[in-house]
């Protein structure tokens, strides 16, 4: 109902100007009527046309001189901007928990997976800690060096056979601390290595004090997480001594050979079956033969004249399976 004055209302009735008022807003009127004090700091009031208004209230009953209510005095104040507001407020504060919610589970969910990372890098550390202690207690040298040759680690193997501590060597170009010489150049073996990823040859090094050693070595290509090769894993063995002893034994065989092929009787050796599969310098010269000519081609008996053939098989009974022979 439209309100047109102060005037216009006055004398008539509450519910008539407020058809809307809910049953429960009547009963604490009939409550103040009573003598009753009703208030209410928040109340929602819905209109017909949907709209909403929040009220504070309070019912006072007013009473005649002789003590009887006469009525009740309604006080209302329209809080509905405020209580919007706070609404609103309230929104936003639930919203803020739902993402400090959601962002605190993100957290704990990254927190949780850099603790698995971190727990994987210690135990990834200590055991390359162990590995690395196991190749510095190894008695072969062991090397690394960057893909500039730079010197990256070097074990006690490599202090005890060079000469230079881990200090002196980390940090050196490899190759030219050791004065390298190699079987074939350096950049071939170094195509070599990168398209197999291992290598391995004998090289000449020198040691601190210019000493000359041979080494059995084996280069090995370490990769990083995408393929790429970064550093080189070298490991060297000295085996100056057994390629010494080596060349006296090639010395000793060639002086036997020297011997054996110039020795003033002839000698050879056969086969099974009487073959000649060996003979010295000196018999091929009697016999006018060339090696290639007589070995593995010619039985030792059929050299020989039917009567040496003879005399030779009576002197020497089961020549034929004779497997070495000195005339």
């Amino acid at each position: 109902m439209q309100i047109d004055s102060i005037e216009s209302i006055i004398g008539r009735s509450h519910y008539e100007i407020f058809p809307n008022i809910p049953e429960e807003w009547k009963q604490f009127h009939h409550s103040g009527l009573a003598g009753c004090i009703e208030k209410c700091d928040e109340d929602r009031f819905a209109y017909s046309d949907g709209s909403v208004q929040w009220l504070r209230w309070e019912i006072h009953p007013w009473y005649r001189s002789n003590g009887d209510v006469g009525g009740i005095i309604l006080f209302t104040e329209n809080i509905t901007d405020r209580k919007q507001a706070e609404i609103v407020l309230q929104q936003l504060n639930a919203e803020l928990e739902q993402r400090v919610a959601a962002r605190t589970a993100e957290l704990t969910e990254v927190n949780d997976r850099l603790l698995i990372a971190l727990l994987e890098k210690e135990q990834a550390y200590q055991l390359v800690k162990e590995q690395a202690q196991l190749l510095n207690l190894a008695h072969d040298s062991i090397i690394t060096w960057d893909l500039n040759s730079a010197i990256g680690f070097w074990n006690q193997g490599a202090e005890f056979m060079y000469g230079w501590t881990k200090a002196e060597a980390l940090g050196q170009e490899v190759h030219s601390l050791l004065k390298t010489q190699f079987p074939q150049p350096l950049v071939e073996i170094k195509a070599q290595l990168l398209e197999n990823s291992y290598w391995e040859g004998e090289l000449i090094q020198f040691t601190k004090d210019e000493r000359s050693i041979t080494v059995s070595s084996r280069w090995v290509v370490q990769k990083d997480g995408a393929g790429q090769p970064i550093k080189i894993l070298e490991i060297n063995n000295d085996i100056t001594q057994r390629k010494q002893a080596e060349l006296v034994l090639q010395q000793y065989i060639r002086e036997v050979e020297d011997l054996y092929n110039n020795a003033p009787c002839g000698y050879h050796s056969l086969d099974a079956g009487g073959t000649i599969v060996r003979i010295n310098d000196t018999e091929l010269k009697w016999l006018g033969y060339t090696r290639d000519e007589v070995l593995h081609k010619i039985k030792f008996l059929d050299l020989l004249s039917p009567e040496g053939n003879k005399f030779f098989t009576i002197i020497f009974p089961g020549s034929n399976n004779k497997v070495g022979s000195r005339i």
